[in-house]
């Protein structure tokens, strides 16, 4: 299901507080902190709130790597076949 972000829906959010309890600063561990808060709002009933949690754990989810100029963006972990992030083609 898709939908519609505005400004305010992130505004509305609390994301500012969960990147600010976050006990280590890397991707990894905010992008399992928005996750968390999506299920939560989730829910809660709270689909537009869930929607902004899993757009940023989404973004968090990918790595980045600058020198990579082929694949900058590459997923933060592989297993097996499997990786964090589902590459469009």
């Amino acid at each position: 299901m898709y939908c519609s972000l505005t400004l305010e829906d992130f505004r509305a959010g609390e994301w500012p507080a969960v990147i600010a309890s976050a006990t280590n600063h890397e991707c990894v561990t905010y992008s399992e902190a928005f996750r968390a808060k999506a299920d939560d709002a989730r829910a809660e009933g709270n689909e537009r709130s869930s929607f902004v949690f899993e757009l940023l754990r989404d973004i968090c989810a990918f790595g980045f790597e600058p020198r990579q100029i082929a694949d900058p963006f590459p997923p933060m972990m592989t297993f097996g076949n499997r990786n964090t992030i589902e590459k469009c083609s």
